[in-house]
């Protein structure tokens, strides 16, 4: 029933993933980083069921099959990686469609809506895509799909044909043509959706057919040339403001006594003409709209006429996703209408957030979400890959000794100590191997050890000559284990001997059985003995003594 977070994070040889209609969610990044990831088939992808990115980093995904649920706004659940690679896609029957699902998609090239998919809204497609574009899959500049005409606000035509078979119009597909005048709907037509015909300021005749059941929130808000409609028996619901806007609407006719009439459908001096005793003389005994028995034969919107109005504008400012927009109000009768669009402005809030984060063992991931419309996308956070101590070796002291430590990602930034880790050292006193443990803060997490050796201090040497043998001394060294000393015939110390002095306080060696009137090299270091392992110091200068014959 669930897929968790990261769960096949890095997969880059998964090819296609069929998602079963029993999953109801998927974690965050659950797919991330597969790069091979080319075909996904899944009931429902998006804000339903998926937390963050669920595809993040997958840029070679070109077909999806969507088999249930609904899809909304692909550019954020699937990233924009797989916007861009999309070229295919399939829903299934079932599935609804809204507002901007494929609006990322610019290489979409194919696009198959089995019947009884529903469009809940207009402007679905990338306008730049291969499959807007191509004429096969349009009719007068309108876009038909599953049954539904879903992008048809960018049409220029004064009067229009709906294509016959259409069972509904998508929110918001004529949306601001302020060029249609009059459009003839087919009897086929069952659902007119929120804002399909908003702000067609030149609209001025509309017959609903008698297939018609539902009608939007302000399906025709704005068409404020529409002076009298007739809404059939079949309308059994009219959503909120669905004729708002409508200045010169005069009276509305409800047919269905059972009609369900949301709030402020209509303008507050347009009449209603219906059944006594019907939901429409409720609606208007409760909202304070005169009422007409249908078969009276009172003059529906009698004494309005001529009537002067003053109105009061009220400016809405655009937001990254809403349309700005002007409201008009009556100071004398409350009558009110809205205008003048203003497309909405796509420039997001962005404010970071850190969802993963990034370790030695992989990236992290920060999101970015708008803080007005939630809009968000990912954007890798890179691992630490490169750390470097100031130097690896130091010589004994009796004090603390602490290198400098360097932290850099994958990207070859540097990270800053005390806010992307703290650095802590252990044994870095006395001889022997000191360790440092860096620990990652901040956006990072994980630890890493380094360690640096601490060595003893070196001595000076001094040479006698005897015969056939020399003697060396050196001045001592408190802490150590001993003492080496190394003499060969050059000054390379190839084939050197080695002589070990065990014994903090002991200062000279007498080298025997040598070869008269011979030349030696020799040197010496001093060294310690901690946990099993021989800790030396550097080589003294190499001095030369001739031993006698």
């Amino acid at each position: 029933t669930s897929i968790s977070g990261y769960a096949f994070e890095g997969c880059s040889g998964l090819t296609s993933i069929t998602i079963p209609n029993s999953v109801t969610y998927i974690g965050s990044f659950a797919f991330c980083y597969c790069s091979g990831l080319k075909e996904v088939t899944a009931p429902n992808i998006y804000v339903d069921i998926i937390e963050g990115s669920g595809f993040y980093e997958c840029p070679n995904i070109e077909k999806l099959t969507i088999t249930g649920g609904s899809v909304h706004e692909l550019d954020w659940n699937i990233v924009d990686e797989l916007d861009n690679q999309l070229k295919e896609v399939v829903v299934k029957s079932g599935v609804t469609v809204s507002y901007g699902a494929f609006f990322g998609c610019a290489q979409l090239e194919s696009f198959t809506a089995e019947e009884g998919v529903t469009f809940l809204s207009g402007n679905i497609f990338n306008k730049e895509c291969p499959f807007f574009n191509n004429p096969d899959n349009r009719e007068n500049g309108v876009l038909y799909c599953g049954g539904y005409l879903i992008d048809a606000n960018e049409t220029a035509e004064t009067h229009l044909n709906v294509k016959p078979g259409t069972v509904g119009i998508a929110d918001y597909a004529f949306e601001n043509s302020t060029s249609l005048e009059s459009i003839e709907l087919p009897d086929s037509l069952i659902d007119i959706g929120s804002g399909a015909f908003l702000g067609c300021a030149s609209l001025k005749g509309v017959t609903i057919p008698e297939s018609v059941k539902s009608i939007g929130t302000e399906a025709f808000s704005g068409c404020k040339y529409l002076e009298t409609l007739n809404l059939p028996a079949s309308v059994e619901s009219v959503g909120t403001h669905a004729f708002w806007n409508c200045a010169r609407l005069k009276s509305i006719t409800v047919n269905n006594p059972d009609c369900t009439l949301r709030v402020e459908f209509i303008p507050g001096k347009t009449s209603i003409i219906g059944y006594e005793d019907s939901t429409a003389f409720e609606y208007a005994a409760n909202y304070n709209h005169k009422f007409i028995a249908i078969g009276s034969e009172e003059e529906p919107g009698a004494g309005e006429t001529g009537e002067i109005h003053s109105y009061q504008i009220t400016v809405t400012e655009p937001t990254c996703i809403s349309k700005g927009f002007t409201v008009y109000t009556c100071t004398k009768c409350g009558d009110t209408f809205r205008t003048d669009y203003v497309p909405a402005t796509d420039t997001h809030d962005y404010k970071g957030v850190v969802t993963k984060e990034a370790s030695c063992a992989h990236n992290g991931i920060r999101t970015y979400i708008c803080t007005v419309c939630g809009d968000r996308y990912g954007e890798a956070i890179a691992m630490p890959t490169t750390f470097t101590l100031a130097k690896t070796s130091y010589v004994y002291t009796g004090k603390a000794i602490t290198p400098a430590v360097t932290v850099k990602d994958a990207k070859g930034k540097t990270l800053v100590n005390g806010t992307d880790y703290m650095v802590d050292y252990t044994a870095n006193k006395a001889i022997g191997t000191a360790k440092v443990l860096i620990t990652f803060i901040g956006i990072y997490s994980g630890e890493k050890t380094l360690s640096f050796t601490i060595l003893p201090k070196g001595t000076t040497l001094s040479l006698a000559a005897a015969k056939k043998a020399f003697t060396a001394k050196w001045t001592k060294v408190s802490g150590v284990t001993g003492y080496q000393i190394q003499y060969a015939t050059n000054a390379k110390f190839s084939k050197a001997v080695t002589k070990t002095v065990k014994g903090a306080s002991k200062y000279s060696l007498a080298v025997k059985s040598l070869k008269g009137g011979a030349k030696y090299y020799v040197r010496i270091r001093t060294y310690k003995t901690v946990g099993g392992k021989n800790y030396v110091s550097a080589w003294s200068a190499a001095k030369a003594v001739t031993t006698k014959k």
